[in-house]
């Protein structure tokens, strides 16, 4: 009885460690697999969208980087420098995908890496403690990665 005990606590435990690096390494997938500007600006986005869920925010319905924008707007509590980075994330990412991506440099890849990590830190302070606290020990990114890799396993 009392090592089936000790084999949950040692599951939950693995479980409380591998979760939490997982969703890392699936939020930044997108980011360790670009190799151009453009495929930066999109695999920052894709941190965004993912760190957002993480805390409890739904990604945007909306196609376009206005309408996300939008979304995020309504969703979110952000003070002026949040704004302003929100903004810029969603005109370099409209840049990207409508515009000549020749034109994007490692500067506006750095910058947009700059503006995410604003917008999430903003509203991770805004959060709730509890769903702060989920976040970062049972990461929604993490679950996903999780299952991303099991359905890679069945697919080979």
């Amino acid at each position: 009885m009392l090592w089936r005990t000790a084999l949950v606590v040692l599951a939950l435990g693995l479980l409380m460690t591998l979760v939490p690096v997982v969703g890392r390494r699936y939020r930044e997938a997108g980011l360790r697999a670009a190799g151009t500007p453009a495929e930066r600006v999109e695999g920052q986005w894709l941190l965004l969208t993912r760190s957002l869920a993480d805390l409890g925010l739904s990604p945007p319905p909306a196609r376009s980087p206005r309408g996300m924008r939008r979304h995020y707007h309504e969703a979110t509590t952000l003070n002026r420098q949040g704004e302003d980075a929100l903004g810029r994330i969603t005109g370099t990412l409209e840049q990207t995908r409508y515009a000549d991506p020749s034109g994007l440099d490692d500067s506006s890849a750095e910058q947009m890496g700059e503006d995410v990590r604003t917008v999430v830190e903003q509203v991770r302070m805004a959060t709730p403690w509890n769903v702060r606290a989920n976040a970062a020990v049972l990461p929604q990114s993490g679950l996903s990665g999780i299952r991303a890799w099991w359905d890679g396993l069945w697919r080979r």
